[in-house]
C-alpha cells in the first residue's frame, strides 16, 4: 500500500468515525481540537500526530487502531471496521440559540 494511499484511507476513517459518532466538525472543535486544523486534517492538508489521534479517538467514541484500519486489515471477531460502514452525516446548519429560563 502507498503512503497516500493509508492516508486518504486514515481521513476518510476520521470522517466516518465522526459522521457515526453524530458530531459535526464544529462539535469535534468542541470537544478540544481547533476548528481549522481539524478541517485541515480531514481535508487532507495535516497530517494528524499520535496525540491527535488519540484525542480524536476519544472524542468519537473510538479506538486509534480503528482509526487507522485498512481494508486489508483483517479483524477476527466480525465487527465491522471504520471502512465498511456507511453513515449518514450529522445535519448541518447553525445551532439553535439557547432560550432564556421562563
Amino acid at each position: 500500500m502507498k503512503y497516500e494511499d493509508f492516508l486518504n484511507q486514515l481521513r476518510e476513517n476520521i470522517r466516518r468515525a465522526r459522521w457515526a459518532s453524530g458530531l459535526t466538525q464544529e462539535q469535534v472543535a468542541e470537544r478540544g481540537i481547533s476548528y481549522k486544523h481539524y478541517q485541515e486534517i480531514e481535508g487532507g492538508r495535516k497530517e494528524p500526530t499520535v496525540k491527535t489521534l488519540y484525542r480524536l479517538a476519544g472524542i468519537m467514541g473510538t479506538t486509534v487502531s480503528e482509526l487507522l484500519s485498512t481494508p486489508w486489515t483483517v479483524r477476527s471477531n466480525g465487527q465491522p471496521y471504520l471502512f465498511e460502514i456507511n453513515p449518514t452525516p450529522p445535519k448541518r446548519g447553525r445551532k439553535p440559540k439557547p432560550r432564556p429560563p421562563v
